[in-house]
């Protein structure tokens, strides 16, 4: 009874399970939006009808064996679509899934590909399905989240106006394009099974991760390195690869990654239950072929967080005189360092140094003197507190 209706939206509709079969009359519907409607099963079987449509925010697919759209009738509807489009329950696709009109697609923007067959072991499909998913060569914007087989396709490394990647709980996946002649590419998150992040060896680019800002490694725990080859050999090189625009590393549950690629540009860090050696090297001054780059690699950076570290290592003495190198320093967060007594001495060489907190480092017991601080927070630092309760009364 709606024949004109243009616009429906139903979303964060949590027990909608299903839309109504008759939907597919509604001829002259040109946006169609259900997102956050999780309990959702599929799409109505005839969907292609729908030739006006020109938005669709979700496409569910349903169960192989129920009464639900596939991939064949979006294939009917996705050369009109314009802006966002997720395509969710991808476990559900066939094993000769056909979207290939996606290719042809120049309107959409950004696409979100969803897996949720979570623990179920790596899928036989999925290799084949994601292949068949190649987007337009004008998306901006894409998502890979559950993907069950072991290699990401290659002509995601095609994609050169591509601006973010999020790759995510993938973790059967054991290999991945290479991404660092992306052009336009400036946020990056990865969540996989892979040792490395690139599968060639090494090599020399003027062009490496030219737009880059935001990185995010998160529960990597295979990952070694960026290259694969030996750790050793690469940081024998004399000109080591710079990310030359990354202002944000975030480092999550990644305890086995020893080396990285230089970051010049670096602002804020953060590095969670991973391995603090990629920043003890940086600290150390890796030789480059850039002078401005071996002067002080983390010169530019402001903000630095550690919490659950492999060691503590870089915060020992041999590392006191490497602090003065950071020149531009004024926040840094220490948290969950059981086993931290004292600050490094060499606090006191940041002299940018403003804001210090400190969480959770219960054997901590010594401050390091002559910092000037505007900001100090402490929590949950029983021995500190006991011995500044004796020394001060307070």
């Amino acid at each position: 009874m709606l024949g004109n209706l243009q616009v429906l939206k139903v979303n964060r509709c949590g027990q909608l399970k299903k839309l109504p079969k008759d939907i597919i009359k509604l001829v002259n519907l040109r946006c169609l939006e259900v997102g956050g409607c999780y309990n959702l099963v599929g799409m109505p079987r005839g969907l292609r009808q729908l030739t006006s449509l020109q938005s669709l925010s979700c496409f569910k697919l349903g169960e192989k064996d129920g009464d639900f759209a596939d991939l064949n009738e979006l294939n009917q509807l996705i050369i009109n679509l314009r802006g966002g489009l997720a395509i969710e329950e991808l476990q559900n696709a066939t094993s000769k899934p056909t979207l290939s009109n996606l290719k042809a697609a120049q309107h959409i923007q950004s696409l979100e590909f969803y897996w949720t067959a979570f623990g179920f072991g790596e899928s036989q499909y999925d290799d084949l399905v994601l292949e068949s998913l190649e987007p337009h060569q004008n998306l901006k914007y894409l998502v890979i989240d559950g993907f069950q087989g072991m290699r990401i396709p290659n002509w995601l490394s095609t994609l050169r106006n591509l601006i973010g990647i999020q790759i995510t709980h993938c973790y059967y996946c054991r290999h991945l394009p290479a991404l660092d002649q992306l052009p336009s590419l400036k946020r990056l998150s990865l969540l996989t099974a892979v040792e490395y992040i690139s599968d060639a060896s090494y090599t020399m680019s003027m062009s490496f991760f030219p737009s880059l800002e935001e990185l995010e490694i998160l529960t990597c725990t295979n990952l070694k390195g960026w290259w694969r080859r030996d750790d050793g050999d690469i940081m024998q090189l004399k000109d080591l690869p710079a990310f030359p625009c990354l202002s944000n590393l975030y480092i999550d549950d990644c305890p086995n990654l020893t080396s990285m690629p230089l970051c010049s540009s670096l602002e804020d860090l953060t590095i969670y239950g991973s391995s603090l050696k990629p920043l003890e090297k940086m600290m150390s001054n890796v030789p480059s072929s850039t002078p401005s780059i071996s002067a002080g690699l983390l010169s530019r950076l402001k903000s630095l967080r550690i919490s659950y570290p492999d060691t503590l290592d870089l915060l020992t003495e041999e590392y006191d005189k490497q602090w003065e190198a950071l020149t531009s320093l004024r926040s840094v967060e220490l948290s969950v360092l059981h086993e931290l007594v004292s600050l490094p001495k060499g606090f006191q060489r940041v002299t940018s140094l403003q804001s210090l907190k400190i969480w959770f480092c219960d054997n901590l017991t010594v401050l390091t003197e002559g910092m000037h601080l505007q900001y100090l927070e402490i929590k949950e630092c029983p021995q500190l507190l006991e011995k500044w309760w004796k020394q001060y009364g307070c």
